[in-house]
């Protein structure tokens, strides 16, 4: 583990409509020397997540075609316990969105836009899950 509290060379995919906040991502996780995928639409991030092996998937929820709950909910559907650990990272952060997000699979909710060490952080946390493979 780094200073910052996260493991280097994660797999991390970046699921967002917005090329600026894919990017952003981008740079602060690689920097911290995670592999990171950009995905820009829920049909790309499905099939990416069910071709790829990742450690984590940051999913905007409102994409365009399949919606953020909606990829989370098929990847859970098709990967099982090889799913990569799930980060809703969305504008919508009402009550009834968080439960959404629960309720599809998703392992947090953050709402955006999400500091560089948060973002840090999460991948952190999702090497700590039981069943994680080193």
């Amino acid at each position: 583990m780094n200073d910052r509290g996260s493991v280097r060379g994660q797999r991390v995919l970046v699921v967002d409509d917005d090329a600026d906040t894919c990017e952003l991502y981008a740079i602060a996780l690689g920097h911290e020397g995670h592999v990171v995928t950009a995905a820009f639409d829920g049909e790309s991030a499905l099939a990416r997540m069910t071709s790829e092996p990742f450690d984590v998937a940051l999913i905007d929820l409102a994409l365009v075609g399949l919606d953020g709950l909606a990829v989370a909910r098929a990847a859970r559907d098709a990967l099982g316990e090889r799913t990569p650990y799930l980060v809703a990272i969305s504008g919508y952060g009402s009550p009834a969105h968080r439960s959404a997000c629960e309720d599809a699979g998703f392992d947090e909710h953050h709402l955006k836009r999400v500091p560089p060490d948060e973002l840090l952080s999460m991948v952190g946390r999702a090497h700590r899950r039981p069943g994680h493979s080193e």
